[in-house]
């Protein structure tokens, strides 16, 4: 097995795209008898004379017994199409769907798996628009591989594709698993699109609320399928007021030559059509706001033309240290802005290149650049609070790196070693899981939290950098471990605001943060266990450590001289000693804490051996520590333990598939069998503090109103599996 991610809540590829859509076609199999479908036997239930939304095809299985199939099933009461031990492709495949009349279509289905599965089990949805080729959606959200949609224990996920105005659709879901106890699920499949309609900004508007269905010609506030204006004159403009979780939204948008439109500060506008900006004012009539709050964000799907502005605000240093930033532009190659060079020396910008290894710095008369390039990131601090303004044509479709005016990613072992410094070419946030890379592009990404005076990064799974998720005008480091290394940033890997909100509710199995603060700074290390790591840099799993500014305390594990903020090891051993590192900037008192400890399964103990003090801390007990540090400690200040039982050792056997832990004060049970029996929570007493009982449920999962403190889980059934659970 090679994913460690055990839940995913549903995903939306476009913030908005689900709103006020009209549902075109849907499928959820509740009006079909039980058991309708294919087994060994041959055709079940309805199936085919009564279903004429969508066919089976099971001519590439190998269904050796009843219980092998694709077909209808009730869970927990709700009907859903599974395929069990197929040991083959299953496919299920909808009939031509009819689009005519709509636009800015989208297309949705719940994707589900239990059981044990491996890298060779897997789950591909296509789609082909227009009577076209079937498109495969590859590596979604990086559970998958470049060949299929998802594979391996990837649990559950909702998969939602824009597929914009075109005539028709049809969807292809292909099910292949090897096992009795493997099952792949299909459910509430959605067409979704939008009435196409026009509309003008009245000129006689009365405010600036983009929401007041009085200020537009058709009485109604735009959807995504409006085809708006905005006119040459008017008494007031539109101002965007709508929260990234509600982005205003439109089809095509104009803006005639006077007019103009404001997104707020930390606002949200969504075009899943074209910009058009008619206008001959220099600083453009189209403005996205930034201060120390936030700032604004814009989806655009389609082309832009016409001149806009981007403000990007950039807190000032002062006296601190922690002044260095990562930036990049959403506009088009252009000159460097006057407002980006203020007058005196009270600033610094640089750019760097791989080639050479080196910092270019531009008050140094080194710099080169004489533009501020699409896609490419540079480091910039200043000694006030700056907000710099980017005048010209919006970064619109798809750019690669090495392709236009992107810079190509270099390779040079002797010089940066694959190190480059790329850039967020657009107007609003994306997502390095989206992002496509090629085949010697590391998998994490690592972007500096000036704030912090830290490096933070992401792996796919983990890491610091909340969901992977890069802000609007962001530089972010990317290692390429070859030449000719490409990646591919798209408006699918658009979305709005820094943090994605669809993945931060991720549970990860054998996961553990060390969490370190103090001298006003902080700082994380992430460890994990997997079937399929090794004890060496694995370039799809592992981030290196980067270190931020001295100061800041640097926490981080090392094995072999390589320093990991994110370390993914093999499962596969009884006892592991990892060495942990601290490396601090100021003689302080600072706090460790722990999380995850609950996600780990058949651990008999995790211990941290504090070589200074000599200390032995049992973190199956405490869920934090206090320690004074000094910079002339030595930096291999600790070494965390973790012992796992042996395979005739396990408290909970793994022949049943259950596997008990806490997160965030939800108990969870994960397993792969229909499970009934009586759930028991003791304290460290033995008092009962919460008692449950499950009939016939796979996954299991309830809040718990428990205080802190240890606590012991039983659940009896055949047998009886016993879990000890911290709870912070």
């Amino acid at each position: 097995m090679r994913r460690i991610i055990f839940f995913i809540v549903s995903v939306v590829l476009y913030c908005g795209i689900a709103r006020s859509q009209t549902t075109i076609w849907s499928e959820d199999f509740s009006s079909y008898v039980e058991h309708t479908g294919i087994n060994n036997s041959g055709n079940l239930g309805d199936y085919p004379d009564n279903v004429t939304k969508w066919s089976l095809d099971a001519s590439n299985t190998n269904f050796t017994e009843s219980e092998d199939y694709i077909k209808v099933v009730s869970v927990y009461s709700n009907k859903i199409l599974e395929a069990r031990d197929t040991e083959g492709d299953a496919v299920w495949e909808t009939e031509l769907i009819d689009l005519s009349g709509y636009v800015n279509s989208s297309f949705s289905l719940e994707a589900f798996e239990t059981g044990s599965m491996e890298s060779s089990d897997y789950y591909d949805v296509y789609y082909k628009t227009n009577g076209g080729d079937y498109t495969l959606i590859s590596n979604w959200l990086s559970l998958g591989s470049d060949t299929h949609t998802l594979i391996d224990d990837w649990s559950s996920t909702t998969i939602e594709i824009l597929l914009g105005t075109v005539s028709s659709v049809q969807i292809k879901v292909i099910m292949k698993n090897n096992s009795g106890v493997e099952k792949m699920r299909i459910d509430d499949v959605m067409v979704t699109g939008y009435s196409p309609a026009t509309a003008q900004w009245k000129t006689t508007a009365e405010n600036t609320n983009w929401n007041d269905a009085d200020n537009w010609s058709n009485s109604s506030v735009p959807t995504g399928g409006t085809d708006i204006t905005i006119p040459t004159s008017a008494d007031n403009y539109p101002v965007i007021t709508n929260a990234i979780e509600s982005p205003a939204e439109c089809n095509n948008l104009t803006i005639q030559s006077g007019g103009s439109l404001t997104i707020n500060v930390d606002k949200a506008l969504t075009i899943f059509g074209d910009l058009d900006i008619a206008n001959s004012k220099t600083d453009g009539s189209l403005s996205i706001l930034s201060d120390a709050t936030g700032t604004g964000s814009l989806i655009l799907i389609g082309t832009a033309s016409g001149p806009a502005t981007v403000q990007q605000y950039i807190p000032g240093y002062g006296e601190a240290t922690n002044h260095w930033h990562l930036i990049s532009t959403a506009i088009d190659c252009s000159g460097i802005p006057s407002t980006m060079l203020p007058d005196g020396s009270d600033f610094d910008l640089y750019h760097w290149k791989e080639a050479s290894n080196l910092w270019y710095n531009y008050n140094g008369g080194s710099f080169e650049d004489t533009q501020i390039c699409t896609g490419k990131g540079y480091l910039i601090s200043y000694q006030q609070n700056t907000t710099i303004e980017f005048s010209g044509s919006l970064n619109a479709g798809t750019i690669t790196s090495g392709s236009g005016e992107m810079p190509a990613i270099t390779y040079n072992t002797d010089q940066g070693n694959g190190w480059n410094l790329m850039g967020n070419p657009y107007s609003c946030a994306i997502d390095w899981d989206l992002i496509s890379k090629s085949e010697n592009i590391n998998g994490a990404v690592y972007v500096r939290d000036g704030n912090n005076g830290q490096y933070i990064s992401w792996n796919g799974t983990t890491g610091s950098l909340t969901d992977g998720v890069i802000p609007a005008m962001n530089g972010f480091w990317v290692k390429a471990d070859a030449t000719d290394q490409q990646i591919s940033v798209s408006p699918a890997d658009q979305l709005h605001g820094g943090t994605s909100f669809y993945k931060s509710n991720t549970i990860l199995e054998n996961h553990l943060c060390l969490s370190i603060s103090g001298s006003g700074y902080s700082d994380k290390t992430y460890l994990m266990l997997s079937n399929s790591t090794t004890n060496n840099f694995d370039n799809w799993a592992d981030a290196y450590k980067l270190y931020g500014i001295e100061e800041a305390p640097q926490i981080y594990s090392e094995l072999d001289d390589i320093k990991y903020s994110i370390n993914v090891l093999p499962i596969d051993q009884g006892k592991i000693n990892i060495p942990i590192h601290l490396k601090v900037g100021i003689d302080s008192e600072y706090e460790i804490q722990f999380e995850g400890i609950d996600s780990f399964e058949n651990v008999t103990d995790i211990t941290l051996i504090d070589h200074i003090t000599g200390a032995n801390h049992d973190l199956m007990k405490i869920n934090s520590i206090k320690i004074h540090s000094s910079p002339d400690h030595s930096y291999h200040r600790f070494t965390l333990t973790i012992s796992r039982n042996s395979n005739d050792e396990q408290e909970i056997n793994d022949n049943d598939h259950l596997h008990i832990f806490n997160n965030n004060h939800t108990l969870l049970i994960k397993t792969n069998t229909y499970l009934t029996g009586d759930l028991i929570l003791y304290d460290l007493n033995g008092h009962i503090v919460f008692t449950d009982r499950l009939v016939n449920q796979v996954n299991y999962k309830t809040e718990l109103h428990l205080s802190g403190g240890i606590y012991f889980v039983r659940f009896i059934s055949d047998k009886i599996h016993t879990k000890k659970l911290i709870i912070n």
